[in-house]
């Protein structure tokens, strides 16, 4: 998606959750299980190339669990700025659903996008490649993600990168 959609669709997903407009196919939370989660991501390859925390105060921090069963983590800041739109599908953690997973990052220069052919159907079959594990305990719920993706450019797809992120949405 480009980046002007992504801006659009967060500013309607926080417009929506301010005013408690939406329909239910919305990716606005649905019940909240926990805000500010924490992000450790790492990419090596491309422009993105680096590691990046979570910061706590920023403004755009949430991690909801919807009604459907699939979890959704938004966040945007920290220094050096990172925005991380991850989606994580309701079957996810049972055994052969590893990848339904959907992936969006602005890390510096870079824009990464994973939207899994067989969970969403918006890349092309090898474009990307995408594994999430899903971790639930008293604490809370961890996602691992490990995925290799092309930096998208306005000429088409660059150097790719592999990323490894980890979420932990609080109990």
């Amino acid at each position: 998606m480009p980046r002007f959609s992504a801006l659009i669709a967060v500013t309607a997903i926080l417009i929506a959750g301010c005013t408690g407009v939406g329909s239910a196919a919305s990716t606005a939370p649905s019940t909240a299980t926990s805000n500010h989660p924490s992000l450790d991501l790492t990419i090596v390859g491309g422009s993105g190339a680096g590691s990046y925390v979570s910061d706590p105060s920023a403004s755009l921090n949430y991690c909801s669990h919807t009604k459907d069963g699939s979890w959704r983590v938004m966040y945007s800041g920290g220094s050096p700025w990172v925005s991380v739109d991850l989606l994580v599908g309701p079957r996810a953690a049972e055994a052969g659903r590893a990848t339904d997973v959907a992936l969006e990052i602005t890390a510096g220069p870079a824009y990464l996008w994973i939207d899994q052919p067989k969970f969403r159907g918006g890349d092309a079959p090898g474009r990307s490649k995408a594994t999430v594990a899903v971790r639930s305990d008293g604490g809370g719920t961890t996602f691992d993600v490990a995925a290799t993706t092309p930096n998208r450019t306005p000429a088409g797809d660059g150097v790719s990168s592999d990323v490894a992120l980890t979420v932990v949405c609080p109990g």
